[in-house]
């Protein structure tokens, strides 16, 4: 039988059985998940034109780390607003 038709007839005896909707349930759950999850993979990696695969994979450092201080201004001006000369004297 289906796992449809396993469904369908355990709905009628649910409440004291629900192991009967529960076991074909979650088979056909995770086989449609599954299937989907192939397919997608399988696109990214055999469609030249797809954008996914195209896409370089970038690593990104925690902020802060490695990085030098900003250098922005104030107003735009060439003197460095007051929080960062603090924040760059605190970090000294």
């Amino acid at each position: 039988p289906s796992w449809g038709a396993m469904i369908a007839q355990g709905t009628e005896l649910m409440p004291s059985a629900i192991h009967l909707v529960l076991a074909p349930g979650l088979m056909l759950l995770l086989t449609v998940i599954c299937a989907n999850v192939l397919g997608d993979t399988l696109r990214d990696v055999l469609d030249p034109r797809s954008t996914r695969a195209a896409r370089p994979r970038v690593e990104r450092a925690a902020p802060g780390i490695g990085r030098a201080a900003p250098t922005t201004t104030a107003g735009g001006g060439s003197e460095p607003s007051p929080a960062l000369a603090s924040a760059e004297e605190g970090a000294r």
